[in-house]
């Protein structure tokens, strides 16, 4: 039993691995140059949260993001730019934010994230409960900068209180509340973990830890739902956005980008001629100006293919900048539309010499 379940999560894992791949490699590329977050723990056992983003759209356009969060019944959300409230949509454990306005490469966008997430304190030793926390983390941005504040209850003093990591940047109190604060930078898919404890008798809703049969029982029923849901989203990743999940020591969150691509445009004029193709003209012998048409057209399609994969790379070392990589982009598409224009006048001609 336990090697089918091993079986079905690495199943599952290669999975998802496969469909984030496929998902992002044509999204729009941003980094986070400042994570700012803010954690309260509330006498009943409640986070409040306050995320400060501020994101750089690399090579645009981008329309908004997705933003996990720790339960589906959380009682509260909001999400602000500046004086703006934005427009959200909550889809199960995930929040639909979108941005105040297209971001295009070089734009940035400050965003406001505030959310309360109840019964989030768990039991830790003996007289002694604690939460953890995975702040935001991403799989292909980078952070420049996170910084977390974790604030204790009200009644916790700095002696009571302890931490983790244990190397706090900072271990004190303000306005009465005791905190620990940690600041970092995080290169891509770097995960930081940071988290408090204190006297049990200081918070009430205080949830037990669960055995480890219902962790075994639990752990058989996650790998048949994701199973489930693979299949479910195998059928439907073209058009969906990629969804990372948060859960809270269990707790990761991540973000996606909402992309509005350019290479939709150009993907459906080139189907569309295809088909016209398909659809008026049969198989024929290929004549040498077509052999050199097709080989210039696999050329370019190699050339705009490695020009996709090594697109941030480019960017971030300066190699190329924002512009020369649009415009080197759209060459190529204007490239392959042109040569697909070719090869229907080519097949045109020797229908008509039939």
């Amino acid at each position: 039993m336990r090697s089918k379940i091993l079986t079905c999560f690495f199943i599952v894992w290669i999975s998802f691995t496969l469909l984030k791949f496929n998902v992002n490699a044509d999204g729009p590329e941003f980094v986070i140059e400042e994570e700012n977050v803010e954690i309260t723990v509330l006498k009943d056992s409640s986070l409040d949260i306050w995320y400060f983003l501020t994101i750089e759209t690399i090579l645009g356009p981008q329309r908004g993001i997705y933003f996990g969060i720790p339960k589906e019944d959380i009682p509260d959300y909001s999400v602000t730019s500046g004086n703006t409230m934005l427009d959200v949509e909550k889809q199960g454990t995930r929040l639909k934010i979108y941005f105040p306005a297209i971001a295009n490469s070089g734009d940035v966008t400050r965003l406001k994230i505030h959310l309360i997430v109840p019964e989030m304190v768990y039991k830790d030793k003996e007289g002694r409960v604690g939460v953890e926390f995975y702040p935001a983390w991403w799989d292909y941005q980078r952070v420049d900068v996170l910084r977390v504040k974790f604030i204790a209850p009200e009644g916790v003093t700095i002696d009571e209180l302890r931490c983790y990591p244990a190397s706090a940047d900072n271990f004190a109190e303000e306005s009465g509340r005791a905190f620990a604060y940690w600041e970092r930078s995080l290169s891509e898919g770097e995960r930081f973990r940071c988290g408090i404890s204190f006297p049990e008798g200081d918070v009430m809703n205080v949830i037990e830890e669960k055995s480890s049969a219902s962790n075994h029982s639990i752990l058989i029923d996650l790998a048949i739902v994701l199973i489930i849901v693979i299949a479910i989203v195998y059928g439907i990743y073209r058009v969906a956005t990629a969804k990372k999940e948060l859960t809270y020591v269990d707790s990761k969150m991540s973000m996606e980008s909402l992309a509005i691509p350019k290479e939709e445009i150009y993907a459906k004029e080139l189907k569309d001629k295809k088909k016209e193709m398909k659809e008026k003209y049969k198989e024929e012998e290929i004549s040498a100006k077509m052999k050199h048409l097709l080989k210039r057209k696999e050329d370019l399609n190699r050339e705009l293919e490695e020009l996709k994969a090594y697109k941030y790379k480019l960017i971030s070392q300066k190699t190329m900048t924002k512009e020369e990589y649009n415009q080197r982009y759209e060459g190529l598409m204007d490239k392959l539309v042109d040569i697909e224009d070719k090869i229907i006048q080519e097949k045109m001609k020797r229908g008509r010499g039939k």
